[in-house]
């Protein structure tokens, strides 16, 4: 199960990993995209730092994800801010009622899925 405090470490880490892999992550961007991915990454993990250090997570997982969510949504540009803000808004709406890590993630490969319009063989 899911709660406050193993949610604060996972975006810890998180960001830790998107700090350190930045310029990876750019170089990754570059080859297929415009070079921005990993600046952009940084500015979401920072949001969300910011986010938490004015509302620290809570035991209502559901409106923890959604500050996660909306702190991608509103710093990451391109296609990687509805992408993340999605899996974190479809993880919220399923911490409502299930706080089971597994079960979190699947419904935020579903929501990235159906935004993407992605199937099978992508």
């Amino acid at each position: 199960m899911l709660n406050a405090d193993t949610l604060t470490k996972w975006m810890t880490n998180f960001e830790t990993r998107i700090t350190k892999e930045k310029d990876h992550l750019t170089e990754l961007d570059r080859v297929i995209g415009d070079s921005d991915h990993g600046n952009n990454m940084e500015r979401g993990v920072e949001a969300i730092k910011a986010a938490f250090e004015k509302t620290p997570p809570t035991s209502d997982l559901a409106q923890d994800f959604k500050t996660i969510a909306m702190a991608m949504l509103s710093k990451v540009g391109g296609a990687s801010g509805p992408l993340y803000g999605t899996a974190f808004l479809e993880m919220a709406k399923l911490a409502k009622t299930d706080t089971d890590f597994g079960d979190l993630v699947d419904a935020a490969a579903k929501g990235i899925a159906k935004r993407g319009q992605a199937k099978t063989g992508d």
